[in-house]
C-alpha cells in the first residue's frame, strides 16, 4: 500500500486542506510543537481505519471528513472516513468498520483472527489491529509498553501485541490457532470423561460390593450451596461492575461537555472584535441559535479576550485529568471484570462437578444391576476416540510449526543483528537483555528509556519491512514528546534516518523545523517528501475547492 494523497474536510466550518505525499519518507515539520503535525499524522491512520486513542483537544476529527487516495498492487482506491463510517470507490454504499476491515483484507490478502481476552473462539479483527505495528503514537507508544494504548480496541484481544505480530510473521496462521482451540475443547471433553470414570470407581464399592445399600455422597448438596454462595458473590461484581460502567458513562459525558464548552468559548474568541450582539451561531450543547451575548452569559462570561483565553486552559486542563480518570476507570473495569470472570469460572466448575454426580446417580440402577462395567467400557471408548483425535490434531500442529519454525528462527536472527547494531549505536546497554517477544514493560525513565524504546521500535520496524505479510506505510510521531536537547540525540536522530527515513519503504515523520535543520538536512534522500506545516491547518478557499471530492 502506498498513500498517495490526504484530504481534510471540515464541514461545519467549511475550512479544508490536502497534502501529497512521496512513496518513500515524508518528514512534516513545523516551527512549534503546537503547529497539528500530532494531528494530520494521527487523522492519516484514523483514516486508514485505526481506532486512535486521544487527539489533540483542539482538533476536531468528529466533525471532519478524511480522504486517503492509495494505491495497492498499483491499482487505484479512494477510502473516506467519517467517525465510524467509511466510503470507497468500488463500493456503492457506505460501510460499517467490519465491512470496512473485510474490504481492506481483500485488497491486502489476509485475514487475520485473534481471541479476545474473555473468550477461547477466535473472531475476526478490526484494520485497526493490522495497522497496530505500523504506526507509533506521540502520546501513548513512549510510555514504556511496546505497541500498547494508541488504539481504542486491541486491549479486548487476548496476547497482544504478540498474537498481531505471530500473524504478519507468519510464525502463526489461523489454521494453527483454530487447530489449537480445537485441540483444547477435545482435552475439556476428554478430562470430563475421565472425571467420570474416576467417581464411577469411587461408586463401585457402594454400589456393588455393598450389595447396593450405600447412599450417594453429600457432595451435591455441598457443591448447590458453593454455587449459590458464588451467584451471590457474582451479583455483588455485577452491580459494582454496573456502577463503575456508569462512572465511566459519566465521565466521558463530562470530557464531551467540556470539550463542547472549549470550542464554544474559542468561537466566542473569534468573534470578540466583531459586534457581537449581532451575530449568531449554533450552540455546541443543544444546537439552538444563540447570539455571542447569550453564549457567553451560558458560559459565565463577560466578553473580554483575557477571561475567555483563561477559561479555555480552566475546561483544557479539566478535560485532561478527566481523561486521565477514565483511563484509571477503565482499568478498574477491566479488574472487576477479570474477578467476575474468575467467580464464573469456579461455578462452572462445580456445575461440572455436580452433572457429573447426576450423571451417576441417574445410572445407579445400572449400576446396580450389574451394568457398572459396560457403561465403564461407554466412558473408556469415548476417551480413546477423543485421545486419538488429539494424536492427529498435535500431528497437523507439528507439521505446521515445523513448516514455520524456519521462519521464526530467521526473524530471531534478524533481530539480534539490528539490535545489537543499534546497541552499538545508541551505546544503549539495556537493549542487550530485551529478547525477541519480550513486550514486558521498558524500565528507566526520561531519555535513557526513550533510547530504549526508540531501538525497539526500529527494530520491529525493520523485521516487519523484511518479513511482514502485511504491506502498510509506517508512521512514527515523533520519538521524543516535548523534544528536549541532549547530547544523545544526534545518536537517535542518525538512527531514525538509517533504520526508518530512508527504507525502501513509505514512512512518515514527524519532527521540529530546528530538530530537522540541526540532524536531518544533508542526511535524507532526494526521494524524501518534506512538508512544512502552519497554523491554521485548514482554510475556506480550499473548502470549495476540494468538497467534490467528498461527495
Amino acid at each position: 500500500m502506498k498513500i498517495k494523497r490526504f484530504s481534510i474536510l471540515d464541514y461545519k466550518n467549511e475550512e479544508a486542506a490536502q497534502y501529497n505525499f512521496s512513496d518513500f519518507a515524508n518528514i512534516i515539520y513545523s516551527d512549534t510543537n503546537r503547529d497539528g503535525k500530532s494531528s494530520i499524522l494521527k487523522s492519516i491512520y484514523y483514516a486508514l481505519g485505526y481506532d486512535i486513542a486521544t487527539f489533540p483537544i483542539n482538533w476536531n476529527y468528529f466533525e471532519m471528513r478524511f480522504r486517503l487516495d492509495i494505491t495497492i498492487k498499483k491499482k487505484e482506491y479512494f477510502i473516506v472516513r467519517q467517525n465510524d463510517i467509511f466510503f470507497v470507490n468500488n463500493f456503492d454504499k457506505c460501510m460499517s468498520k467490519v465491512e470496512y476491515t473485510a474490504w481492506l483484507e481483500e485488497l491486502l490478502g489476509v485475514e487475520m483472527k485473534l481471541k479476545y481476552k474473555t473468550q477461547k473462539e477466535l473472531h475476526k479483527v478490526y484494520a485497526s489491529q493490522y495497522l497496530l505495528p505500523y504506526y507509533i503514537d506521540q502520546d501513548t507508544s513512549w510510555t514504556g509498553f511496546l505497541y500498547k494504548g494508541s488504539d481504542k480496541s486491541s486491549g479486548a484481544f487476548g496476547e497482544v501485541p504478540k498474537a498481531i505480530f505471530d500473524y504478519i510473521f507468519s510464525i502463526s496462521s489461523d489454521e494453527i490457532l483454530e487447530l489449537e482451540a480445537e485441540k483444547k475443547e477435545i482435552s475439556s471433553q476428554k478430562n470430563i470423561l475421565s472425571n467420570q470414570i474416576q467417581l464411577l470407581i469411587s461408586m463401585e464399592n457402594e454400589f456393588i460390593n455393598n450389595e447396593g445399600q450405600g447412599t450417594l455422597p453429600d457432595t451435591i448438596e455441598k457443591y448447590k450451596l458453593e454455587i449459590e454462595n458464588y451467584l451471590l458473590e457474582i451479583n455483588r461484581l455485577n452491580e459494582i461492575l454496573s456502577n463503575t460502567k456508569n462512572k465511566y458513562i459519566a465521565n466521558q459525558s463530562k470530557i464531551n461537555q467540556y470539550r463542547n464548552s472549549i470550542r464554544e468559548a474559542k468561537n466566542i474568541l473569534d468573534l470578540t472584535d466583531k459586534e457581537y450582539k449581532k451575530i449568531e451561531y449554533v450552540c455546541a450543547q443543544c444546537n439552538s441559535v444563540l447570539t455571542l451575548e447569550q453564549s457567553s452569559k451560558r458560559l459565565r462570561l463577560s466578553n473580554n479576550k483575557y477571561e475567555l483565553i483563561e477559561r479555555i486552559k480552566l475546561l483544557s486542563d479539566k478535560t485532561i485529568k478527566l481523561l486521565q480518570e477514565k483511563e484509571n476507570i477503565g482499568i478498574e473495569i477491566q479488574e472487576h471484570q477479570n474477578e467476575y470472570k474468575h467467580s464464573m469460572e469456579k461455578i462452572m466448575k462445580n456445575k461440572q462437578a455436580k452433572t457429573i454426580q447426576e450423571y451417576i446417580e441417574m445410572k445407579k440402577d445400572e449400576l446396580m444391576s450389574g451394568e457398572y462395567q459396560r457403561i465403564k467400557n461407554d466412558i473408556h471408548n469415548n476417551i480413546d476416540g477423543l485421545s486419538e483425535k488429539i494424536k492427529e490434531i498435535n500431528k497437523k500442529l507439528n507439521q505446521l510449526k515445523r513448516r514455520n519454525k524456519g521462519n521464526t528462527e530467521k526473524i530471531i536472527s534478524r533481530y539480534d543483528a539490528i539490535k545489537n547494531d543499534l546497541q552499538y549505536k545508541l551505546k544503549d546497554e539495556q537493549l542487550h537483555n530485551i529478547e525477541f517477544y519480550n513486550f514486558k514493560q521498558i524500565q528507566g525513565s526520561g531519555i535513557s528509556m526513550n533510547k530504549t524504546i526508540l531501538a525497539l521500535y526500529l527494530t520491529y520496524t525493520k523485521l516487519i519491512q523484511e518479513f511482514s505479510v502485511v504491506d502498510i506505510p509506517f508512521g512514527m510521531d515523533s520519538f521524543i514528546k516535548n523534544e528536549i536537547a541532549s547530547e544523545e540525540e544526534m545518536k537517535m536522530f542518525k538512527a531514525m534516518i538509517d533504520h526508518f527515513i530512508n527504507l525502501e519503504h513509505q514512512t512518515f515523520f514527524s519532527v521540529l523545523t530546528s530538530n530537522k535543520e540541526r540532524f536531518l538536512d544533508g542526511f535524507i534522500t532526494k526521494q524524501c517528501k518534506l512538508i512544512k506545516i502552519s497554523k491554521p491547518l485548514l482554510s475556506r478557499e480550499k473548502y470549495f475547492e476540494l468538497k467534490q471530492l467528498f461527495e
